[in-house]
């Protein structure tokens, strides 16, 4: 017996009383290998969405901040991946948000961050979870 493959549709919709909803669409078989019909199913996802929501807020509030602090700030995942970085960051090293998002910190621009001192401080603070204040350390960097 020839089988035929179901197909189908996924999607979040909202309703008039902002109430989400994941829906999916499935073809109904019967024994006899035939479609007649199809199921559809609706999961709140409501909660999830305003999660969703809440952080997408919270994290434009968090770059707001970030961009009023003059000092250039780059903000560095466990893996030293840039999270994100601040206006003063992208234009002091002539960077931009999307040459520098999710990208390790040693490869952005031409890889002028792979300082031997910087590398060694970077990965030591890291499996140790510890912080650093008053790192200096002098380096030119080209255009």
């Amino acid at each position: 017996m020839y089988s035929i493959p179901l197909i189908f549709k996924e999607m979040e919709i909202k309703d008039k009383n902002n109430l989400w909803y994941f829906m999916r669409i499935l073809p109904y078989r019967t024994t006899d290998n035939i479609i007649d019909g199809a199921v559809i199913t609706f999961i709140d996802i409501t909660a999830r969405k305003r999660i969703e929501q809440t952080e997408r807020d919270s994290r434009i509030y968090a770059d707001s901040i970030l961009d009023t602090i003059r000092e250039s700030l780059v903000i560095l995942d466990n893996e030293l991946r840039i999270i994100s970085a601040n206006m003063s960051f992208y234009k002091t090293f002539q960077v931009s948000k999307e040459e520098t998002a999710n990208k390790l910190i040693y490869n952005i621009g031409s890889h002028q961050w792979d300082i031997p001192e910087l590398r060694k401080m970077l990965e030591e603070i890291i499996p140790r979870d510890s912080k650093f204040n008053d790192f200096e350390m002098e380096y030119e960097f080209h255009a």
